[in-house]
């Protein structure tokens, strides 16, 4: 309910001026309460909601001078006051605020888990021009979508990601790694094998 923490915005754009990214994104939850701090709290998915966070988008893309890419976070129950599936706020946040996405392939999961959700309905919802950057995150990456054995069941992360580029067209993917970080060739590798899946689905994408 605070007004945007302005000397924050400054000191972002500073720095977006100096390195001059390609995208700028933040997590779609609730932030700013010191109580709640380093925590991914997701908001309420109702009309009041919207009401409220997409003249903020708004403001802070306008301060900026650009788009921004807003994540989903994992939830760990149904929210009683929600109005909306999630999917659904987060298109509504994004068209109405001008806006991008930013898919968290295990955010989704884990949503879908503890929500006994169909995380391929999630990704039928979202539109995919919208849909600039997906984060693949724990995953045991195949290069052959089809790759199994005995020994091994199919990764439900990596799944939904081939999905998800499905649904999406090629899109932009990051190896997101949160606290145990793999050697940089186990990390290379992995990118490797993500570009492999895209090319497999997109072979006219030339990736840079």
């Amino acid at each position: 309910p605070w007004p945007l923490d302005q000397a924050y915005l400054d000191q972002l754009k500073k720095l977006i001026d100096r390195i001059n990214p390609v995208w700028i994104s933040d997590h779609l939850c609730w932030d700013g309460a010191d109580d709640v701090q380093g925590q991914l709290l997701p908001v309420p998915y109702t009309e009041e909601m919207l009401d409220h966070i997409v003249p903020r988008i708004e403001q802070i893309q306008e301060f900026l001078g650009r788009q921004i890419l807003l994540e989903n976070v994992p939830l760990e129950k149904i929210d009683p006051k929600t109005e909306m599936p999630e999917a659904d706020f987060v298109k509504e946040v994004a068209a109405r605020s001008d806006s991008m996405i930013l898919l968290d392939i295990g955010s989704l999961h884990t949503t879908s888990v503890n929500q006994n959700a169909d995380p391929l309905d999630y990704i039928a919802r979202l539109p995919a021009e919208r849909v600039q950057q997906i984060h693949l995150t724990g995953a045991t990456i195949l290069c052959n979508a089809t790759e199994a054995t005995d020994q091994h069941t199919p990764d439900p992360i990596w799944q939904l990601f081939l999905k998800a580029i499905a649904q999406f067209g090629p899109t932009t993917t990051m190896i997101e790694r949160l606290d145990t970080i793999p050697p940089l060739s186990e990390m290379v590798r992995e990118i490797e094998k993500a570009r492999c899946a895209l090319d497999s689905q997109f072979p006219q994408w030339q990736q840079s």
